[in-house]
């Protein structure tokens, strides 16, 4: 996990083949997405979690909620990557990656 790249920009049929990224896919998921309907629906029910789930205030008010029952433990761990200043900076971070991983994701070619 400490050395994982997170990208914004990752596909979004998930489990498909693709040729550039080669190696394992399922073929399930594979053959699902290769019918139009399929792929078209679920690209659907994608574009209506964005709009209506995946919104950046729902995020901060999920996240707000979590923190309010972790964040004694968080700044009492004195085993965490960050230090205590960077703790905000953090949670910056994640909206942030929920607003560059949905204007991705809505920029795809429909």
């Amino acid at each position: 996990v400490l050395e994982e790249k997170i990208v914004t920009d990752a596909a979004i049929f998930v489990g498909a083949y693709d040729p550039a990224r080669g190696g394992f896919y399922n073929q399930l998921t594979d053959r699902l997405l290769r019918v139009p309907q399929y792929r078209s629906r679920f690209r659907g029910l994608v574009e209506h979690m964005l709009d209506t789930t995946i919104t950046r205030p729902q995020a901060n008010m999920l996240l707000q909620a979590a923190l309010r029952c972790a964040t004694p433990e968080i700044v009492g761990d004195s085993q965490k990557r960050a230090g205590n200043g960077e703790y905000q900076a953090r949670l910056t971070e994640i909206l942030d990656y929920l607003d560059a991983r949905l204007a991705f994701v809505r920029g795809l070619p429909k």
